[in-house]
């Protein structure tokens, strides 16, 4: 898997999620995008897009 392939996991949150339950959750799935050497620049990119579109509590930031 190259580096532009990795896509955070962020189905299972919603705008509501508990802010506890999402940070843990997206600490595991940022660790993941480090793992498979995805840029920071990418994973705040993909963090904002799922902010927009609803999937990411808008009360946390990256």
């Amino acid at each position: 898997m190259s580096k532009s392939d990795y896509k955070l996991d962020v189905g299972k949150l919603k705008k509501d999620t508990e802010p506890t339950s999402a940070i843990s959750f997206m600490a595991y799935e940022i660790e993941n995008a480090n793992n498979h050497n995805l840029s920071k620049m990418a994973i705040k990119e993909q963090l904002d897009r799922s902010t927009e579109r609803g999937m990411f509590p808008s009360n946390l930031e990256y």
